[in-house]
């Protein structure tokens, strides 16, 4: 295979052990209660983005590391990283690939802008209210053409997450495509229980009511995942980009109840997912902010004299505790990441807008964490500062969760989500490319793999790497080739300069008829848990 340029086999002087992979799991996994846990000691740097304004909404500036705390759990923690950050108005310039070369790098450089993605919820969110969402969005845009922000537009289903529109501040091109979006009925609104079904035996009707609630529980629990699958597969996709993200979540409801921030979904599987979910939007320095697209709620009035009345009465009690219960859900949400809840309010565009302006600036503090506590679960945040005429906006606290303490467990299950993601991961920069002179050949397609050394090379004395190389070509939506390879061992410091200049190179070919396939490439790094991914064509002549 013809090198190109910057593209040497630096993964020479890496010891390769292992050759193949086990089949892939296609959910999350639960607890194993037979497998013990292991955890690894290893120096965590956990960032939190801080927005500070005062009391009328304006930000604050100039403030200083001496001004702010810290605290975990209660302990003050010593602020090793403090930045005030000041986002531009300019667009971020996108990243243009070479002939036969893929990136999942997103921005040429670091993008200095507000960074705004819009997710639409057609899964928790009524039919009837998706609407309202759409007009308030196109409204904002359409009373602030000068604010050009760069924002992503997103539509959450129960088919997975689908991309609408890339980063772009073309405000015509984003009011064109909220216009042309149809709404979609979620699955737990399309699931109705026609009374005819029901026979006169009790028993009969027993049973059916049973199958009716296992039916509902199954139809929550696929909310969540489907939920919880999206938010994952956007925190993955942005987690390379540096920089705080506003995530506007126009939805109806939060898929579950969150009466703690310790809350989380009682069946094990989903509640790993939860915490991964957590993490990575943590991690990639997401704040989420919902926007309840029902609008300003009323309760109706009614005479409770008469029977009629008191049921009347009774279903509008109901459905208020239920929106209360929503309400409570959505703020909590976004008090997890550092976001804010929009609701009960007819001005939804207001929503938007303060969402936006509120990553325009913001202090970015961060600290090591105590590797002494071990313990899995969540971590309260406090961030103090020592003035009295200011308000904070950050997350109030984090998981420390399986892929946090160890990598190694959600291995598996990582790759198969960065796998079946409509979107690249961004974890770990990559780039693939393809031998263009075997494709013009007709020979067997050869690609390399290269990431920077930086990225993935453990920075203690023993230079230890342990990546996954992973690929799967598919045709027509379905796979037909998946294969990888790892590298594990430790690089010598003659070695070790070599692959700091160069990056880590893998290559290999794929043995396919001919045909137009679709082929995605993952790395995973198991000593830190991050993943890059880029999803490139291929034709085979």
């Amino acid at each position: 295979m013809r090198q190109s340029r910057g593209f040497l086999f630096a993964a020479l002087f890496i010891v390769l052990l292992e050759t193949s992979y086990m089949p892939y799991a296609s959910a999350f996994p639960g607890d194993d209660p037979q497998k013990p846990a292991i955890f690894k000691t290893q120096a965590t740097l956990v960032q939190v983005p801080a927005v500070i304004t005062d009391k009328n909404g304006k930000h604050i500036h100039g403030l200083t590391k001496g001004d702010f705390q810290i605290l975990e759990d209660g302990t003050e923690q010593k602020i090793t990283v403090f930045e005030e950050i000041h986002t531009s108005d300019a667009p971020p310039k996108a990243f243009v690939n070479q002939p036969n070369a893929f990136t999942n790098l997103i921005f040429s450089g670091d993008p200095q802008c507000v960074l705004s993605l819009v997710v639409f919820d057609a899964i928790n969110t009524a039919f009837m209210d998706q609407q309202a969402g759409r007009l308030a969005l196109i409204k904002y845009l359409n009373d602030h053409p000068n604010s050009k922000p760069s924002m992503g537009l997103m539509l959450m289903t129960d088919n997975g997450i689908k991309k609408l529109s890339g980063m772009t501040d073309d405000t015509a091109a984003l009011i064109k495509t909220l216009e042309n979006l149809k709404g979609e009925t979620p699955a737990t609104e399309a699931f109705a229980v026609s009374p005819q079904r029901f026979s006169s035996s009790p028993e009969r009707l027993r049973l059916e009511k049973e199958a009716e609630i296992t039916e509902a529980t199954n139809r929550q629990e696929q909310a969540i995942d489907r939920t919880m699958r999206s938010f994952l597969a956007i925190a993955l996709s942005l987690s390379g980009v540096p920089g705080r993200k506003s995530l506007i979540w126009a939805t109806g409801s939060f898929p579950f109840y969150l009466d703690s921030m310790k809350s989380e979904p009682e069946n094990p599987r989903l509640a790993q997912l939860y915490e991964r979910t957590m993490e990575a939007l943590n991690d990639a320095q997401i704040s989420v902010y919902p926007v309840d697209v029902r609008g300003l709620a009323s309760n109706a009035t009614v005479d409770s004299k008469s029977n009629a009345a008191k049921d009347i009465l009774e279903k509008t009690m109901a459905q208020t505790r239920l929106l209360d219960s929503t309400l409570h859900n959505l703020q909590s949400f976004a008090d997890l990441t550092g976001g804010r809840a929009f609701y009960n309010r007819n001005d939804l565009d207001s929503g938007f807008r303060d969402a936006v302006e509120d990553s325009s600036s913001y202090y970015l503090l961060g600290y090591y964490r105590n590797t002494q506590n071990m313990k899995p679960g969540w971590r309260k945040l406090q961030v103090k500062l020592q003035r009295e005429d200011a308000e904070i906006r950050a997350r109030e606290g984090f998981y420390v969760g399986h892929a946090t303490l160890d990598p190694a467990s959600t291995q598996q299950a990582d790759e198969t989500f960065a796998l079946m993601s409509p979107f690249d991961s961004t974890g770990i920069p990559l780039m693939v490319r393809w031998n263009g002179e075997a494709l013009t050949s007709g020979k067997t397609p050869e690609f390399a793999m290269l990431v920077p050394a930086s990225n993935v090379i453990e920075t203690t004395d023993a230079h230890r790497v342990n990546l996954d190389f992973i690929w799967e070509a598919s045709r027509n939506g379905a796979s037909v080739l998946k294969d990888g390879h790892s590298l594990k061992g430790n690089v010598n410091e003659p070695a070790l300069e070599k692959l700091k200049r160069d990056g880590v190179y893998y290559k290999n070919s794929l043995k396919l008829p001919r045909g137009d396939y679709q082929v995605k490439f993952v790395v995973r790094d198991n000593l830190s848990g991050r993943i890059g991914s880029v999803t490139t064509p291929l034709t085979v002549p």
